[in-house]
């Protein structure tokens, strides 16, 4: 949980943030650790972190894969031709 100096607070990685000042808040240029690093022992990894570079791997995942079966049936139609 960040809290901010005018009465503003955001949960996590701060998509949910409440107060007078959201605005204000999103508007500071925060860096990577007052988002991730939380005295508390949050940290980027437990705050959603580790997720993020999941749904990354598998989407570069699916894309490598879509590129591999589009050059595939590149290869075999002219096989099926032949025979």
């Amino acid at each position: 949980r960040l809290e901010g100096k005018d009465g503003w607070y955001c949960e996590s990685i701060s998509i949910e943030c409440s107060g007078n000042n959201m605005v204000k808040a999103f508007k500071q240029n925060f860096t990577v650790n007052d988002w991730y690093g939380e005295p508390d022992g949050g940290g980027f990894w437990s705050n959603g972190g580790w997720l993020l570079l999941i749904f990354l791997l598998l989407a570069a995942g699916a894309g490598g894969f879509l590129l591999y079966v589009k050059q595939n049936r590149k290869k075999k139609k002219p096989i099926r031709r032949k025979a």
